[in-house]
């Protein structure tokens, strides 16, 4: 016995161990009196201090650890971040927006999507000859065209600025564009390039007014040769100026290929045959176009832009496409109608800027640009504000030694590189290689020539000999006027003054932090504190965290640790640190703030309230405790003394909260669900009202819990022994209600057996003579739901709506006719007349007798009832039945001429077909569904195409249409899609010209090519068919597409709205004493499949057969 009692002693030793602070706050309630020793362990003065420790010790006061970063470094507090993060939180730095040098070139920002804008201007503003033009003109000229002034500051920045990127931002702004929308380069090179020709056009000074065709001009002219007089038209004496040329790219491999289609010549016979103003009839002709002068800055726009018939879209051509370093074009102009040939060597361009578009899609991407220097050959690529240098090779790819006196085929050393295997610095796939050779043939050799599947506009500068106007000063660099000198130097300088300052704060901002780490960590080591005995204050972790992370820390805030009384309450413990007298001084000296707290501070009345709380959870837990051992042996039926009555829900509950430590709100509600409104005790029989005796001692112990929590309410812990009787009125009701549900039962059971054919969903066999009657189907299923719950939750289930109401919605006010056709019938296995969906269809036919019973039952006006007879399919509309009761009737017959139901009132057709056109239209507006497309062989097609498929019918698997031996396809569709759009894609599909397709739909040929599937009432899932002709021979469907596209091409918005689109108040009359018109601006060319190349300006027509030369030409 001692034996065991000595380890029952040791296991209470044990737990009082594991819980210190409970021990001395019970030891504290048994002496009533508070020690030193006491205060010492609850508010953790005894603890040892600790070193080392990764995280911070809140159950220590006496822990000071992880307060800084045991690395060096944390993401929190500014003074523990790295540098750079501490650098980011001071803002931007404006070193990093300067160039890195003045020999290094300017970017241009990025708004969004104007990556071609920025190309442009960059390759403009490194024309030196146009650059020194533009600058020349008058300031007043400046002042007055607010995009000529934005312009020239952008200039003026990229020349003098020292930002690594301009802000293109006012320009754009000026110009109106918008910067979300992904424009064309070339497009915008165009209308800019005109632009500046019709504000440069207003100068007073000559070479500015015509310093756009000095540089970018060009002529040619389009030659009609007559085959049988061997004259040239009229019109081929006419010379028109190009500003670029532009050049197929497709099935071509480079520059020179496409410039060989370009001047090709073509032979107009056949159908185009051109009229010969000379023979005065049509002829076989040529024609081609001539070079007669070409401007010093050579552009060639190739056309990567081409129609994919098989998509019925645009595409971006990316096959690779080459050019060389230097281009012989003496071989390409024809002056006075003879070639230059014989020259040939005479006319070089050297390559100045490869203009490239990165990305395989048309209407998005990316446009970057490859320029050289002209001062000294060296490439740089611009990526927006990212600029690079490739070095002294246009894509940067091999080592090319700086360039001499020699000329640019120094420059063109090293070895050939495909660009496939190469980085994307080199911006495209290129190759380059040279040999000393200069023949046109030789300079398009690989070695000699670059390649690139990216490459969108070519830009070749002509070598000095071959322009004496500019040749003098091609190299002397450009000045700016001194009143746009001076803005940028301003910004400059409040730049570097930025810089300046931002540097200044900097190394303020670091020294600070240095000197403040210093000082946390000297005062870190002050803090501990000796022994319990030395003097100590308590100062607030979180004050002390925020001290030791911030540059600059607010007043000292211990208020967080007071309790009521004003002192530190022992649950603070863990938002405080003890810390000695000196460096508490130290801290209030600087930071002030308080309360201070010393140790004379700590609340007795605290520690007094917590002790008696922890004798008091005691005594609950061992009171409950002994409760529910004496629960757990009493027994009501056997057990002697008095018992009472609780809820057994309630009980159930009180028994699972075996961790409680006091009262709650639900200790005061032990006899609640058990009370009636009485204050009587409830039949057990009523819902949750389930009772448990428990012996009075428990009983006892409940209700005093109970008024501890209610004080002076007896609404919960009403008092019930087992010899209480029940509520007599709720006894008198539960019998009541009893036999309501008992009636209720037997009713529904009555109605169910007098109906047990309608009740069951079976069909009723119908036959000529009876009259019948239509109930609507909803309300049907409503009764059936309502008579089959007769279980225990019988009186849950709830009554159909009134019948009547449901009768007067099928019915139209207006016309007082159905608003819903009457059910169809069909011939069941036994050769009886049924029903055909009486579960799907708006009504269900009942029998008369049935009828007469649920109108009273549920309240219906007979005299509104919807009759129906069955009538034979030989009767005719309008034919008298022999009842009296039945005016009017509809004839309702299908396809297999089945008996029909005769109703009244009649069917209202106005409303009904209003009701199913409405329906109809919301089934033809819908979008990309599929229709099927049979393509019949012979000249009959199976009779299943021929008939139309009833889409609100449900068939078998079997029934279902299948494949035809025909050949089949499905096609995307949509309610507007038109029979001509239908055709290209039955085109694309099977092969068969739109001339040779005979498309039906069911039995009607579709001849309308402008009638939408809508129109035609062609829904998703119908099955056309086609019969190809075979009269007309087999021909390339782009280019019908093609004659399709350029009719849309004028349409798309490209700059609508923005000033390139108008120039208001520039151009026009205002043009009109200037002497060279401003360019003109066509429409963006893209490319087709046709092998002729047209002319982007066309011709200017007099008469007739200028109007066949210009029909022949094709230009969009």
């Amino acid at each position: 016995m001692s034996g065991g009692g000595g380890r029952h002693k040791n296991k209470r030793q044990r737990n009082a161990a594991e819980d210190p602070q409970t021990f001395i706050l019970r030891q504290i309630d048994e002496r009533n009196e508070v020690s030193n020793e006491d205060i010492w362990e609850l508010y953790g003065v005894n603890r040892p201090p600790c070193e080392g420790c990764r995280v911070n010790n809140k159950d220590s006061p006496n822990c000071f650890c992880a307060l800084i970063p045991l690395g060096g470094s944390r993401k929190t507090g500014i003074l523990w971040q790295k540098d750079s993060d501490l650098e980011a939180a001071m803002g931007p730095d404006p070193h990093e927006i300067l160039r890195p040098s003045m020999s290094s070139p300017s970017g241009l920002t990025n708004l969004g999507a104007t990556c071609y804008v920025n190309i442009v201007l960059q390759w403009l503003f490194r024309i030196k000859p146009f650059m020194r033009g533009f600058f020349a003109a008058e300031p007043e000229l400046f002042e007055g065209q607010a995009v000529l002034q934005k312009l020239a500051l952008l200039f003026g920045e990229l020349r003098h600025g020292i930002k690594r990127a301009v802000d293109s931002a006012p320009f754009a702004a000026v110009l109106q564009l918008n910067n979300s929308i992904q424009q064309d380069g070339q497009e915008f090179f165009k209308l800019l390039l005109s632009s500046l020709e019709g504000f440069l056009g207003l100068s007073k000074h000559a070479s500015v007014r015509t310093i756009v065709q000095d540089v970018f001009r060009g002529t040619l002219s389009h030659i009609t040769r007559c085959s049988s007089c061997g004259q040239d038209s009229s019109g081929s004496q006419k010379v028109v100026d190009f500003y670029e040329l532009e050049l197929n790219v497709k099935d071509l491999a480079s520059l020179r290929e496409s410039l060989n289609n370009y001047l090709s010549v073509e032979h107009m016979v056949g159908e185009n045959q051109y009229i010969c103003e000379f023979c005065k009839t049509l002829v076989d002709a040529t024609r081609c176009t001539k070079l007669r002068s070409l401007p010093p800055v050579l552009i060639f726009q190739l056309k990567r832009i081409v129609f994919d018939a098989k998509t019925a879209s645009m595409k971006k051509v990316t096959s690779k496409f080459s050019f060389p370093l230097v281009l012989d074009m003496s071989s390409r102009l024809s002056i006075d109608g003879t070639s230059a040939s014989h020259i040939e060597g005479t006319l070089m361009y050297d390559l100045s800027c490869i203009l490239l578009h990165k990305g395989s899609a048309t209407n998005r991407g990316h446009f970057i640009a490859n320029i050289k220097d002209d001062a000294n050959g060296e490439w740089w690529q611009f990526d927006d504000e990212s600029v690079s240098s490739l070095g002294f090779h246009p894509m940067g790819d091999a080592p090319v030694k700086a360039p001499t006196n020699e000329g640019p085929k120094d420059v063109r050393a090293g070895k050939a590189v495909d660009l496939e295997e190469s980085s994307d610095k080199a911006a495209g796939d290129n190759t380059i290689a040279s040999n000393g050779e200069t023949h046109e043939e030789a300079h398009d050799q690989p070695e000699n020539s670059l390649t690139s599947a990216d490459a969108y506009m070519l830009i070749y500068s002509v070598r000095e000999p071959h322009v004496a106007a500019l040749a003098s000063t091609r190299d002397e660099p450009f000045q700016l006027p001194e009143d746009l000198r001076h803005i940028i130097d301003v910004q400059n300088k409040e730049l570097q003054e930025k810089c300046q300052e931002y540097k200044l704060n900097k190394d303020k901002t670091f020294s600070a932090r240095a000197d403040r780490k210093k000082g946390i960590k000297t005062l870190l080591a002050q803090m501990p504190v000796e022994s319990h005995i030395n003097h100590y204050f308590w100062i607030s972790t979180s004050w002390l965290r925020t001290w030791a992370d911030e540059l600059d820390p607010p007043p000292i805030d211990n208020s967080n640790l007071l309790c009521e009384h004003g002192k530190v309450h022992p649950s603070s413990v863990t938002a405080m640190k003890r810390i000695s007298e000196k460096a508490w001084n130290s801290l209030q000296s600087q930071y002030r703030g308080g309360p201070q707290l010393s140790a004379d501070d700590c609340c007795i009345e605290c520690v007094m309230e917590n002790a008696k709380n922890v004798a008091s959870v005691r005594s609950f837990k061992s009171e409950r405790a002994r409760i529910m051992q004496l629960l757990e042996n009493a027994n009501a039926s056997t057990g002697a003394g008095k018992f009472y009555f609780v809820s057994r829900a309630w009980l159930q509950n009180w028994l699972r909260r075996k961790a409680a430590e006091a009262p709650t709100e639900i200790d005061a509600s032990p006899t609640a669900s058990i009370t009636c409104p009485h204050k009587g005790l409830l039949p057990e029989n009523y819902p949750g009202a389930k009772r448990q005796a428990v012996p009075e001692e428990a009983w006892n112990y409940f209700l005093h819990v109970a008024q501890q929590v209610h004080k002076g309410v007896d609404e919960g812990y009403i008092s019930f022994s087992i010899e209480t009787p029940t509520c007599s009125i709720c006894d008198a009701k539960l019998v009541e209600s009893a036999s309501q549900q008992q009636d209720l039962r037997a009713t529904k059971l009555e109605e169910r057996q007098k109906h047990e054919t309608l009740f069951g969903g079976g069909s009723i066999a119908l036959v000529s003579g009876p009259a019948y009657y239509l109930v609507p189907t909803v309300w049907l299923h409503h009764w059936r739901s309502y008579l089959g719950g007769i279980g225990k939750k019988s009186h849950k289930s709830e009554e159909p709506f009134w019948l009547q109401e449901s009768l007067r919605e099928l019915v139209c006010e207006k016309h007082k006719g159905l608003l819903f056709r009457p059910p169809n019938l069909q011939r069941n296995r036994r050769g009886e007349l049924i029903q055909s969906n009486p579960n799907d269809d708006i009504f269900t036919v009942v029998q008369e007798e049935d009828w007469l019973d649920l109108c009273p039952r549920w309240n219906a006006d007979f005299s509104h009832s919807i009759q129906a007879l069955v009538m034979e399919p030989t009767k005719q509309e309008g034919t008298t039945t022999g009842s009296e009761e039945i005016e009017k009737s509809e004839l309702v017959q299908d396809d297999s001429c089945a008996p029909f139901l005769l109703t009244k009132p009649e069917v209202c057709h106005v409303c009904i077909e209003e009701r199913e056109s409405t329906e109809l239209i919301q089934k033809l507006q819908y979008v990309d569904e599929e229709i099927y497309v049979d393509i019949v062989e012979g000249n009959e097609p199976p009779k299943a195409l021929l008939e139309p498929v009833k889409g609100e019918r449900r068939v078998s698997k079997r029934a279902r249409r299948g494949p035809t031996s025909n050949k089949r396809i499905a096609l995307k569709v949509s309610g507007v899609t038109t029979v001509y759009q239908l055709k290209l894609m039955i085109w694309e599909a099977s092969s068969i010209v739109k001339e040779n397709q005979r498309l039906h739909f069911c039995k009607n040929e579709l001849i309308d090519e402008g009638a939408t599937m809508s129109d035609l009432n062609i829904l998703p899932g119908a099955h056309l068919w086609v019969l190809d002709t075979g009269l007309h021979e087999n021909r390339d469907i782009a280019e019908e597409l093609y004659v399709q596209d350029t009719d849309t091409a004028s349409l798309e918005g490209g700059f609508e709205g923005t000033l390139l689109s108008g120039l208001p108040g520039v151009v026009g009359p205002s043009f009109a004493n200037v002497s060279d018109v401003p360019l003109s601006v066509p429409s963006l060319a893209i490319s087709s499949d046709s092998p002729r190349r047209c002319c982007n300006d066309g011709e200017s027509t007099q008469d007739g057969n200028d109007l066949k030369e210009r029909s022949c030409d094709g230009t969009m």
